[in-house]
């Protein structure tokens, strides 16, 4: 009997009224295995063999029990997943509030050190410029000083009973000296101290506005 007629008579009765084999038994004598592929797939995972009689698997793990249990297994492990990566995405948004506030107020504090950076060259250059009025003020006195040290100069070299002219002479020339000493160290020392601080504090503003416009930058 060939495979197509076995097929007929499961649908049809025979003619003497007897009923076919039935499918299982069909099944049987050809030794076809009904096990889904599925089915027989997790009886290998769990070391059962794919061979294995139908009605044993059940009795040991039915199929329709495996598929929602492992379902429900990989729904467990995607929302723990979820719930990991999303509590890491908290930490992180955390992490970086935190760390933007600190950026902000630096910032904030670098703007302040700017603005008083500026107001002190401000104040720095007032002062200087005092300085160069009085050093203009000064020059004139110390040209009149010098021409009243020559002048008392010619007047002991003309003394012919002085008893030492050229000590005097020494003296006022030392008198001299004191007094352009005198005035370069108390005024253009002064001066030359104002510009370096001057020059510095431009230097300081500069780096200060260098850092302040990367920190703005990242933001």
């Amino acid at each position: 009997m060939s495979l197509t007629e076995l097929l007929d008579m499961i649908h049809q009765p025979n003619k003497i009224g007897t009923e076919t084999p039935t499918l299982n038994e069909i099944d049987n004598s050809y030794g076809v295995n009904r096990v889904p592929i599925q089915q027989q797939h997790l009886s290998a995972l769990i070391g059962e063999s794919s061979n294995t009689a139908p009605t044993k698997q059940k009795r040991k793990a039915p199929a329709a029990a495996l598929g929602p249990e492992k379902k429900r297994q990989y729904d467990r492990a995607y929302r723990l997943r979820c719930k990991e990566k999303k509590e890491k995405n908290e930490q992180d948004i955390v992490a970086l509030t935190e760390e933007n506030d600190k950026l902000k107020r630096e910032n904030e504090q670098f703007k302040r050190e700017g603005v008083m950076q500026s107001e002190m060259v401000r104040t720095q250059n007032e002062q200087m410029k005092v300085v160069n009025s009085e050093l203009r003020h000064l020059k004139p006195q110390l040209q009149t000083q010098n021409a009243a040290v020559d002048a008392l100069s010619s007047l002991v070299a003309s003394r012919k009973d002085s008893m030492d002219l050229q000590h005097e002479n020494r003296q006022l020339r030392l008198v001299r000296s004191l007094l352009i000493k005198k005035i370069d160290s108390d005024d253009h020392s002064n001066l030359i101290q104002l510009q370096e601080k001057s020059t510095k504090l431009e230097q300081e503003k500069k780096a200060l506005q260098v850092i302040i416009d990367a920190l703005c930058a990242k933001r």
